[in-house]
């Protein structure tokens, strides 16, 4: 089942995004689609970074990802 629309990042964000999910991270589905998702060559290339993750990755960030760009973004397509 699809996830949210997009999740655009700017470089700061992705990187503090990596910087927790790396400190988060867990042999798990989740972890395993966050990773699959993470292009590090868009990144050094673009401004912006997009994923597009599913709604498990979703429920999954809602749960455990306390940066406020990630909860605002969730929160505009899922609502409170």
């Amino acid at each position: 089942m699809a996830g949210i629309d997009k999740m655009n990042m700017t470089k700061e964000q992705f990187y503090k995004f990596c910087e927790w999910f790396f400190e988060h991270y867990s042999v798990n589905e989740e972890g395993k689609e966050i990773m699959e998702q993470m292009n590090y060559q868009n990144v050094m290339e673009y401004d912006r970074v997009t994923f597009n993750f599913p709604k498990n990755v979703d429920e999954y960030l809602k749960k455990n990802c306390g940066l406020d760009f990630v909860q605002k973004r969730l929160k505009e397509q899922y609502g409170e």
